[in-house]
């Protein structure tokens, strides 16, 4: 089901009148916000669109109910000095660019996007001084997505956002991405692929391949004065970041959650800035990223025991949403019952009053034999529920009998713990008298068994409080004889982590221990399989990570494309021949602007007005992006649009836009903005 997110603005002006010793009875009072959080959206898209909204409302989700001033402002929604972020769409829509092109190209409208970005961080600059001006105690949080995230990398590579004033900044589906631990190397593989070097802003890339985006790159990505401070989010075959030509990809940053992800990260980096405006309770944790699974087995063999376990379930549901976290309600039956498991609250959307209504009507009814559904209900769970990126990820399992193997549709044991190790993984326990059927199950997925809901109910703080296990590569990839290593460095806890343990030979044993969150190991042969680390802090309690690997016996041939030569056929048209080797299709971009796949060598290029830098990029048969290659067509250098070293800031703010909640007018206060 798709999130629908609504966005309202509601914006005053700030008045530089002298202070006088009323308020008009109309106005707000204006008190700086402590935290500004900005967006720039994609190519094409309308304000308040999908990922805005999925980025203000995860954002808004960690901070309701603090003591943390904040607002929101998203780029071209008012004029900053001249300046207003257009967005420009690309080629008319999101997936023209795909479209195979042929021969013949024309560039005329090759500046605009370039243009549009620049119109982008010209905004986000003048925006941020503005208001740093009217409010100097304010801090910010910028984030953008595809042509978005290529404004904020470059107001970031070029050091237009004061450090001292930025939290944070995050980039999702950066066309300009730049991490350097991919970068091939000649005859063996990239740093990253094995676990090394790996950069300090690499937040979320799964594709240990990925170096440059589709359009090149920013560099420096991070420059020093913005250490630890940028963030940076690349979908696993997304076209515009990663090493792979897939658009879904690069269209699913919302309904994959992966904002809601980076409200996580953010929220902690906020909570390090202001300490006193985030406690929430006792804890100076904003949330925690929980998925918890309740899955009822609602046979008439349950009904003298249902009622007591719905108190419990209902007990950890509330925990988990207090903690920030997600829930899902499954019920299921017997292998020989017509039933077939029913989501009755899904992970995405189900509310605290939606599980307790859906809790309250399950009822026992029907069944067969002794044992029940439970492996296919399980398998069914792991494969249809949306599943958070970095959540600790539970599914409770309550029955009174064992399950059958194989179950509905050839299900096995051995299939459903291949497949939660598969999602990150997925820790399994469950609640029944029959603790013996089930032990191998839950010891293999870091689980336990519980006999009943008494002793349930005292373990609740042992699901929900165990440490959050982390490991830098969601992959890893190697050649025979390559050491690879494991990073579980970034895991947290929230008392101490006591030990790491680590399955390294893909059997489910976690043969080796250290106090290192750091190890590595030389694979001599080639072999495949998933690796995991589990995190124990010093009250005993774990969670586990996994990541796939594999060693094979020789590199990949690369896509490439050489011999590139550019012949004028009139003032200005061009005729461009290459030469491919291992490639598929090549995609064509003019200056940063792109025009298409082509599975031609041969191309013409015309309305060449001014000097433009023509890119060529090859994809192999695998769908792995090679090394790019560019060539400049033209002659007269295009007049630059916008001088980013001396920008003009007007020292009037009366233009400064600032979105306050409820407020109608604004009449700036004294001192509003001083701690």
């Amino acid at each position: 089901m798709k999130i629908s997110y609504y966005k309202i603005f509601l914006c005053g002006i700030i008045a530089f009148t002298p202070l006088i010793s009323f308020t008009p009875s109309n106005a707000y009072v204006f008190s700086c916000d402590d935290v500004r959080f900005i967006f720039a959206r994609g190519s094409g898209s309308s304000l308040g669109a999908d990922d805005e909204s999925a980025w203000r409302t995860s954002l808004d989700k960690m901070f309701r109910g603090t003591k943390l001033k904040y607002g929101f402002y998203e780029l071209g929604a008012t004029e900053q000095n001249g300046h207003k972020y257009p967005a420009a769409a690309v080629n008319g829509s999101a997936s023209g660019f795909l479209n195979l092109i042929g021969a013949a190209i024309g560039g005329g409208d090759s500046f605009t996007y370039g243009d549009s970005v620049d119109e982008g961080v010209a905004e986000l600059q003048n925006y941020i001084e503005k208001t740093s001006k009217a409010c100097p105690y304010t801090k910010f949080v910028v984030g953008g997505y595809s042509q978005g995230a290529q404004v904020v990398s470059k107001a970031i590579s070029k050091s237009l956002i004061p450090a001292d004033n930025l939290i944070y900044a995050a980039t999702f589906g950066d066309p300009k991405i730049y991490l350097p631990e991919g970068i091939p190397r000649q005859g063996t593989v990239p740093e990253a692929c094995l676990g090394q070097n790996l950069s300090n802003y690499r937040v979320y890339a799964p594709n240990c391949r990925d170096y440059d985006g589709i359009l090149g790159s920013h560099r420096p990505y991070e420059p020093h004065q913005y250490h630890d401070k940028v963030g940076v989010w690349c979908h696993n075959d997304d076209i515009m970041c990663s090493m792979k030509s897939n658009l879904d990809d690069h269209l699913s940053y919302v309904s994959d959650n992966l904002y809601l992800h980076a409200s996580y990260i953010i929220a902690n980096k906020v909570a390090e800035a202001f300490p006193a405006e985030t406690i929430s309770g006792a804890s100076t944790n904003i949330k925690t990223n929980q998925d918890t699974v309740i899955m009822f087995d609602t046979t008439d063999s349950m009904a003298s025991m249902i009622d007591s376990y719905k108190e419990e379930a209902l007990k950890l549901a509330r925990e988990t949403f207090a903690k920030g976290g997600h829930v899902a309600l499954v019920e299921y039956r017997d292998l020989h019952d017509p039933f077939i498991p029913v989501v009755h609250c899904n992970l995405d959307t189900c509310t605290l009053h939606d599980f307790e209504y859906k809790l309250a009507g399950l009822q026992a009814y029907g069944g067969g034999d002794s044992p029940e559904s439970y492996l296919s209900c399980v398998y069914y769970a792991l494969n249809h529920l949306n599943w958070h990126q970095g959540a600790n990820k539970t599914i409770i399992g309550i029955s009174d009998a064992g399950f059958h193997d194989p179950d509905r549709n050839g299900v096995t044991k051995e299939m459903v713990i291949a497949r939660t190790l598969e999602i990150d993984p997925v820790n399994l326990y469950v609640i029944t008298p029959e603790t013996g059927e089930y032990t191998e199950i839950t010891t293999a997925t870091n689980g336990a068994v519980f006999s009943s809901a008494d002793e349930y109910s005292t373990s609740t703080q042992y699901i929900l409080e165990r440490p959050i296990a982390i490991l830098k590569n969601a992959s890893y990839y190697g050649l025979a004889g390559d050491t690879l290593t494991f990073d579980a460095s970034s895991s947290t806890a929230s008392t101490t982590i006591n030990h790491y343990e680590w399955d390294l030979d893909f059997d489910g044993e976690f043969e080796t221990s250290s106090t290192n969150p750091i190890i590595t190991h030389t694979y001599s042969s080639p072999i495949s399989g998933i690796m995991q680390v589990k995190v124990v802090d010093n009250q005993g309690y774990s969670s586990t990570m996994s990541a796939n690997v594999v060693i094979a016996e020789n590199p990949e041939a690369p896509a490439t494309i050489s011999d590139i030569v550019a012949e004028p056929t009139d003032d200005n048209t061009y005729r461009v021949k290459f030469t491919t080797q291992n490639t598929e299709k090549t995609l064509v971009s003019l200056n940063d602007t792109i025009l298409g796949f082509t599975n031609e060598n041969d191309l013409t290029i015309s309305n060449i007005e001014y000097l433009s830098e023509l890119t060529l990029i090859p994809y192999s048969n695998s769908d792995t992006r090679g090394t790019s290659n560019t060539i400049n067509l033209g002659v007269s250098p295009r007049p630059a649009k916008i001088n980013f070293s001396s920008l003009n800031i007007d020292p009037n703010l009366s233009d400064t836009n600032i979105s306050i909640t409820g407020s109608t007018s604004i009449v700036r206060a004294p001192n509003s903005g001083k701690k």
